[in-house]
């Protein structure tokens, strides 16, 4: 382990995860990338055991969990954080050094309101005096204008507060563009691009398999024209796009069609066929028609909905239909051809879709 290599990100789960989901990570991932599944490149699978070997052991996990700590928080120079306060063990952890830096912005950005404020005063005192200053009119030598010191102070108090109001309007409109940014995607290349469209936005490959282009375990695939037919993110990001998230997009569904899930999930994370996208560990099945067959809900929420579950839906049991499991359940988690999941418990429905069995596990089932 002399090169650091992040295994949290090869098993796709986070450093904080329990032993639980790594193994389901690792169970997911086996099915992926394991060489029975077609893939004829082993180097992937290798790391994945890798890291599942580290991560599954509570003894290497903690050696391993000592060593991500010291890649990803380097330590900071002693005399960026004296006279902070803290005594000397806490000073030089990293939750405490980001503190401090928190607090040295605070500071600043306080010294940049405390001189917005300032120089606001200053010119409503400038506007103010301005607004008692007696000119004579042509007419009248003798007369003032009939202006009073409060029409003055109205005047420029008004005038603040459009400048105030500017600014205002100037935030919201950030806060909004780093939202939309938020819903839009980095990519740059697409389904269908050419292999230097790729490389353009990539950069070279570190390695190539047959129709395969490899950033680390992270893939994109051609077909034998050199056109890009997926890809699968895995340990580095993957610049491609077929569309971004729209926050306002219903959940799709049964028979949805992709561009309904593009509408709801944004671009997916990996694209293995034409019948299956991948968000993150979650996946959305397709059939030959290009709508939504099933789906099933790993590591990530899917935004999907056949209904929701009614509170005074009766139990159902053998021959019930599909909306009666729907009003006693609600959505599944995983729709797997003629199974529905709920978490690790199952429906089985016959092909006229009416309920042929279920099984208990860990969701507790509204039937009998």
């Amino acid at each position: 382990m002399e090169d650091f290599i992040d295994y949290y990100k090869i098993l796709q789960v986070s450093p904080d995860t329990s032993r639980e989901n790594i193994k389901k990570s690792y169970r997911h991932l086996t099915k992926v990338y394991h060489p029975d599944t077609g893939n004829k490149d082993d180097r992937i699978m290798k790391r994945i055991n890798e890291a599942y070997e580290y991560l599954s052991d509570s003894v290497k996990r903690n050696y391993y969990d000592e060593i991500y700590r010291d890649h990803y928080y380097e330590p900071v120079e002693e005399e960026e954080f004296q006279d902070t306060g803290y005594s000397s063990g806490v000073q030089n952890s990293p939750i405490a050094k980001e503190l401090t830096l928190k607090d040295y912005r605070e500071k600043i950005i306080l010294a940049g309101l405390i001189c917005l404020f300032i120089l606001i005063m200053v010119l409503i005192l400038k506007w103010t005096i301005s607004g008692m200053s007696i000119i004579p009119q042509k007419n009248n030598p003798e007369s003032a204008p009939d202006i009073s010191m409060s029409n003055a102070g109205i005047i420029n108090f008004s005038s603040v507060n459009e400048s105030l109001k500017s600014l205002s309007e100037l935030d919201d409109a950030s806060k909004k563009a780093d939202r939309e940014k938020s819903w839009t995607t980095k990519a740059c290349f697409s389904l269908g691009s050419n292999e230097d469209e790729v490389k353009t936005v990539m950069g070279v490959p570190q390695s190539k398999s047959y129709n395969t282009w490899f950033y680390g375990l992270s893939t994109v695939a051609f077909d034998r024209n050199g056109s890009v037919i997926g890809w699968n993110e895995v340990d580095q990001d993957i610049k491609a796009s077929i569309g971004g998230k729209d926050p306002l997009a219903k959940p799709f569904s049964l028979g949805s069609h992709k561009n309904d899930v593009i509408a709801a999930m944004g671009t997916p994370t990996g694209i293995i066929s034409d019948t299956t996208w991948y968000y993150s560990l979650s996946s959305v099945r397709f059939d030959d028609e290009g709508t939504v067959a099933g789906w099933n809900e790993s590591n990530l929420a899917l935004k999907v909905s056949l209904g929701s579950k009614e509170e005074s839906a009766e139990q159902f049991g053998k021959g019930s239909t599909m909306q009666d499991v729907i009003s006693a359940m609600g959505t599944p988690t995983s729709i797997i051809y003629d199974l529905w999941y709920y978490g690790s418990s199952s429906v089985k429905f016959n092909l006229s879709g009416k309920v042929e069995d279920w099984n208990e596990v860990d969701v507790v089932l509204k039937a009998g």
